[in-house]
């Protein structure tokens, strides 16, 4: 039963501050009693956990009611605000991931990127002792033969 109370209570998290006002304008705290009949409702189903309501109408059925109705007299502009606030809390959510793994392949790619500069600057270095070593012996070679050519 208490599945059966979290899936409105977490609705209601959702909604708009706006919303929640109307849903219950005498209370401004964000308590368990959105509303009067919410509140009675709400102190039932922690009484009686069975579920016994008399009225037949659960918790949920009686804050989806609330909502319809908050819903309802709403104002067009004021939905649209609050979609809006919705939409760009999304974006920003979704912008703030991206940054966080952009950022993570930024560094792995830098990282890969100073590797690959390390192995090519030894490689490099290698390859300059061999031919350094190369012409050396060469040199060598030459002033043998040129030191054996002369009278």
């Amino acid at each position: 039963h208490s599945s059966k109370m979290a899936t409105p209570i977490l609705l209601l998290a959702l909604l708009p501050a706006s919303l929640c006002f109307q849903l219950a304008p005498q209370q401004r705290s964000l308590g368990p009693a959105w509303a009067p009949r919410a509140g009675a409702a709400l102190a039932q189903a922690e009484a009686d956990p069975g579920g016994g309501d008399d009225d037949g109408l659960s918790l949920g059925d009686e804050l989806a009611s609330q909502l319809r109705q908050a819903l309802g007299s709403m104002e067009k502009e004021e939905l649209r605000a609050s979609d809006e606030r919705v939409l760009d809390s999304m974006v920003d959510e979704r912008k703030q991931a991206f940054n966080a793994v952009q950022g993570d392949l930024a560094d792995a790619a830098s990282k890969l990127q100073d590797e690959l500069e390390s192995r090519l600057e030894a490689e490099l270095t290698s390859v300059k002792a061999e031919a350094m070593a190369k012409i050396d012996a060469a040199v060598d070679k030459l002033r043998a033969s040129a030191a054996a050519a002369e009278p």
